[in-house]
């Protein structure tokens, strides 16, 4: 098991922090974070924060850490969660996402009924036949 990170703070950043878990503008996240770097720079171990906020032992360390890495910047914001990275599968979906709009806009299913509160038959609605023509499962696709 790795050593812990010291986590040393200035007494201006110390100021700063302590300013920051009082205002009332500070997101509760930031606050625990910044009350996790506050207690790690009294000595406190990670199990000891943990006990003390309730957290679990591992967050106080991700956040000691990230603290430890990147400064103030690494806590303000969290991580990307994965995902779509972006780039060509992004493009991709857009594309996709746009013939499935445009094709339930502008085609209309064979056979009656037709108007405003006609239902579409269940072999021509788009959940089905976008299945079928593009190998995708709308149910479970986030396109």
């Amino acid at each position: 098991m790795p050593a812990a990170v010291d986590i040393v703070l200035s007494e201006k950043e110390r100021k700063e922090f302590y300013r920051l878990c009082r205002s009332g503008t500070t997101p509760a996240r930031m606050k625990e974070r910044l009350s996790i770097v506050l207690l790690a720079d009294e000595g406190l171990t990670k199990g000891e924060i943990a006990k003390q906020m309730p957290i679990l032992a591992h967050k106080t360390a991700c956040w000691r850490n990230r603290f430890a890495e990147q400064g103030l910047s690494g806590i303000k914001k969290d991580l990307p969660q994965g995902g779509n990275p972006g780039g060509a599968i992004s493009v991709e979906q857009a594309a996709l996402r746009q013939r499935i709009i445009q094709a339930t806009i502008n085609e209309k299913p064979e056979g009656p009924p037709t108007g405003v509160l006609a239902r579409w038959p269940r072999d021509w609605a788009p959940t089905t036949r976008w299945s079928g023509e593009c190998g995708i499962n709308v149910f479970s696709s986030r396109i």
